[in-house]
């Protein structure tokens, strides 16, 4: 390991777990790639042509004769390109040794300067065309020189150590007793042909595999199929051969786990690897008819330009029309955020504006959907300073969430006296000195650290809000220091002190806060904390809070939306870039057609992937053409999210388009590439005039349109009974019944009701007694679950208001401490098999000479219901009669109508 680790990568860990990270993901394929047989030596040819310092100097030549047409008086170096001009002053040793710490800049660009030497000069066309022929060349040899000395022996040496690799990690979890679904696949195809176990024999089940399942198999289902994986694929196989039956559902454009060896193209060829029919679904029951219509145009043409632009690869992206099977128009807006982000300052604030403005309140049903986890959290950052709830399941650590930030870092500086993460501190949102003050700070470390220990009571410094800020940090850390570090005893006072609340008050940073304070509950020191939480960072205990109200925006990413549906999504486009990712490992394997086994392989750098992507046409070689289609594919999974992200709609669909690629920065339209091909599928849209003609398509300039126009927000129609030949009291009873059941149950305050009834229900379960300290705490997990819902202040003070005060005074036996056992939310089933949660039971038990008693309670706030209590007495006395103990006990039974 240490050999490959120092011979690849920088000295740095994040490097090392990326690249040991890439190997455990392209497991599955080094699993085919040995059950191909297909041998890991590879014959290395070395170049056989002409070096690469020949070629450089016939360029040159060609460089000279063009300069001798066009302008002999001219110096050479003026025909050649910046970073070459000083290789004509070298020597021939020196020249080599340029050339050959030189190849990223060969590769990357021509030897002439593009001004001087371009298609546009007249003439020397010839010429032009020899230096672009001996320009490929040369690429070429570069491009075998570095597969042979660099890439090669960098397989080579990973192969050497994988499967120690392998043992490890499965060492590792045969300790841990956990495994990953990919875990569970990865075993699976192992070990599912190995003899002893007898499961599968020359590919197919076997009858023993029969037998465990105590059933003939006759016919197989595979649902999602496009989201199956070549392993997961090949054990199904076996089955799928020995039925009579298999059906296989998918959509290959929702194909989007290429990540964990999801295989799009072996949906597509399914048909043919098991000779079946193939049938097409051209109907859709979820949208209305105007998006269906749009959806259908934007991926129309997106499958049109996609073609073009990889007509030679021999990959496609189809994409046949549907049928829409509501009549409803919809509501479409694409919404341009160049236009508007210089006004707004934010683009998540157009979005914001654009909730605030056209829903008004009503969030039910909306989803915004984005790429990245990144993007959600800036986006909720955002909803939550405009007071709009939202839904988030966050894997985000909740020391990092913008309300417990700042006061983290300055945690880990008491822990540690560690100045770095004072500044951090200093620096952080909450905080935000300056630079000219941080440089203050900076100078004057030493005396700032004896200040803030008690040693230095005289500094100060010139700035008052500085040393108004180290007097707090001060007395904060004299109060930690008399804790003994345990942080329940000041951490309050530190989010008092710095005025968090005052500054982050959203209903998540409410949640997160308490939930904060929770967290440290737990831990006996402040150092425990720090250490456990840098440590594993991770740790589902550390997640952030999110909302969970029912009149809620949720946020999703793409792959969290996929298989669900919402009345109006937002989509925010913004097409980025992978980056460089330098360090990761990547494993190229080709399979056959039928995806049986490998072909061919190649394992390299990440930082090698554009030399080896273009290695075809620099050498002219077959044998990695596999590997422009594996890039390809890569991109064909980013149309697929765009698709999956718009089909989610059911009646209202805004895209937010975050970056317009279809123009450079100086307004000219941009060639088509495969992050701009959506922008540029839209654009045709708008050019193209009366395809939708139910379906408003606008750009944000024409807003004050789109309000004269409206939206439709909510299709539900009441059905109510008009029929005039038909007209009775009983009917306009019936009406009347109707409308006053759609108004109570959409009314605000019957909804807001309803959820204080639901809190309420969730601070008695957690009241075990009337002691201040049992009070306290269910309060405290009150306002952590429910204090984003009503807002802190309003709940606080339903908890601690004086009527609810007085019910639990005047009911304060069913808090005794006098009863043997006490259930909360308990589950019966009744006669029908229904399931009923009883609120509150409690049991004082029998004895020889007294009856035991069984309390039922039932928590109301509203109407009481005197059926709901005989039910529960009838199920308890049942489930007693089945005990034989029916007669050593009383039941009693008795709502408590909470008031507050």
């Amino acid at each position: 390991f240490k050999e490959f680790l120092d011979s690849n990568f920088e000295k740095n860990v994040d490097n090392y777990a990326a690249a040991f990270k890439s190997i455990l993901a392209e497991r599955w394929k080094y699993l085919v790639l040995k059950e191909s047989a297909l041998s890991l030596e590879k014959r290395i040819t070395q170049n056989s042509g002409r070096s690469k310092f020949e070629i450089i100097e016939e360029i040159l030549l060609v460089i000279g004769k063009i300069r001798d047409v066009k302008g002999p008086t001219r110096a050479l170096e003026s025909y050649v390109g910046e970073k070459y001009k000083h290789y004509l002053d070298l020597s021939s040793e020196e020249k080599l040794n340029f050339v050959d710490n030189s190849t990223t800049d060969f590769l990357e660009s021509n030897i002439w300067n593009g001004r001087s030497i371009n298609t546009r000069l007249k003439g020397v066309d010839g010429e032009y065309n020899q230096l672009l022929i001996l320009m490929n060349e040369l690429r070429g040899v570069i491009s075998v020189d570095i597969y042979i000395n660099e890439i090669i022996p960098y397989e080579k040496s990973v192969l050497e150590f994988i499967d120690e690799l392998y043992n490890i990690y499965d060492e590792l979890k045969v300790k841990e007793g956990k495994l990953s679904f990919q875990d569970v696949t990865m075993y699976t195809f192992k070990h599912y042909k190995d003899e002893k176990l007898n499961l599968f024999k020359e590919g197919e089940i076997t009858e023993y595999f029969k037998q465990i399942f105590d059933s003939k198999i006759t016919t197989l289902f595979i649902d999602e199929f496009q989201d199956t994986s070549v392993l997961q694929w090949k054990i199904l196989k076996g089955v799928a051969t020995k039925t009579k039956n298999v059906f296989c559902v998918g959509d290959e454009k929702q194909s989007l786990y290429g990540w964990r060896g999801g295989e799009k193209e072996l949906f597509e060829k399914l048909s043919i690897i098991l000779n079946a029919e193939e049938e097409n679904l051209d109907t859709s029951y979820r949208s209305d008819k105007g998006v269906i219509e749009f959806t259908n145009k934007v991926f129309q043409n997106c499958s049109k330009l996609y073609g073009e632009n990889i007509e030679n690869i021999g990959l496609k992206w189809d994409f046949l029309p549907v049928k829409a099977s509501k009549e409803e128009s919809g509501y479409i807006e694409i919404i341009d955020g160049e236009v508007l982000l210089a006004e707004m300052g934010n683009f998540y604030e157009i979005v914001a504006e654009t909730l605030l403005n056209k829903f008004q309140g009503n969030y039910k049903e909306i989803a915004i959907i984005a790429r990245t986890g990144k993007d959600l959290s800036e986006i909720a950052t955002v909803l939550s300073d405009n007071k709009i709830s939202y839904i988030l399941k966050s894997k985000s650590n909740i020391f990092i969430h913008r309300v417990n930030d700042a006061i983290f870092k300055l945690l880990k500086y008491l822990a540690y006296n560690s100045f770095f993460s004072l500044l951090e501190f200093l620096r952080s949102d909450l905080i935000m000195i300056d630079s000219e003050l941080l440089k203050d700070v900076l100078k004057n470390e030493k005396d700032i650290l004896l200040y803030l220990n008690g040693e230095n009571e005289a500094f100060i410094m010139e700035d008052d809000r500085i040393n108004q800020m180290l007097s707090t940090i001060k007395k904060i850390k004299i109060k930690y220091n008399e804790s003994d570090g345990k942080i329940e005893s000041f951490i309050i006072d530190i989010f008092s002190a710095f005025e968090v609340l005052k500054k982050y008050n959203g209903n998540t940073d409410i949640k997160n806060y308490y939930r904060f304070l929770e967290i440290t509950k737990d831990y006996d020191s402040l150092g425990d904390l720090i250490f456990k939480a840098d440590i594993n960072p991770n740790n589902p205990e550390f997640a952030q809070v999110s909302m969970e109200e029912s009149n809620s925006v949720t946020l999703s990413t793409i792959h969290g939306s996929k298989g669900l549906e919402y009345d109006t999504v937002i989509y925010i486009h913004n097409p980025s870039s992978n980056g460089n990712n330098n360090g990761e490992l990547n494993f190229y394997l080709e399979l056959d057609s039928n995806f049986e086994y490998a072909k061919n392989f190649i394992i390299c750098n990440s930082k090698h992937r554009k030399i080896i992507s273009n290695f075809k046409e620099r050498t002219g070689k077959d044998d990695f053409e596999y590997i422009i289609r594996e890039e390809y594919k890569k991109n064909q999974e980013e149309l697929n999210n765009w698709y999956v992200a718009m089909t989610r709609a059911k009646k209202n669909l805004f895209i937010f388009l975050k970056n317009d690629k279809t123009v450079d920065s100086n307004g000219k339209e941009t060639d088509l590439k495969n992050n701009n091909i959506l922008h540029h599928a839209l654009k045709n849209i708008e050019n193209i005039s009366g395809i939708l003609d139910r379906t408003k398509v606008n750009r944000v300039e024409n807003e004050s349109e789109n309000d004269e126009e409206g939206i439709e927000l909510n299709n539900r129609v009441l059905e109510l009974n008009f029929s005039p030949l038909q007209l009775s009291e009983e009917i306009l009873t019936e009406n009347r019944e109707k409308i006053k059941n759609e108004f109570s149950e959409f009314s605000i305050s019957t909804e807001e009701s309803k959820t204080i009834g639901t809190i309420i229900h969730y601070y008695l379960e957690n009241l075990n007694s009337l002691t201040s300290e049992d009070i306290e705490s269910a309060k405290m997990k009150t306002l952590s679950q429910y204090g984003g819902v009503l807002g802190y202040s309003k709940l606080k003070e339903i908890l601690e208001g004086e009527s609810l005060k007085q019910t639990l005074e005047n009911n304060k036996n069913i808090f005794s401490k006098e009863w043997d056992i006490v259930y909360n939310e308990y589950e019966v089933m009744t006669k029908n098999n229904e399931l009923r949660r009883i609120d509150k039971i409690l049991i004082k038990k029998h004895t020889e000479s007294e009856k035991g008693i069984i309390k039922i309670i039932d928590y109301k706030t509203g109407e009481k219901d005197e059926e709901q209590l005989t039910e529960y007495r009838e199920v308890i006395g049942d489930n007693l009669k089945s005990e034989g103990v029916f007669d050593k006990y009383n039941i009693e039974s008795s709502f408590i109508m909470i008031k507050y």
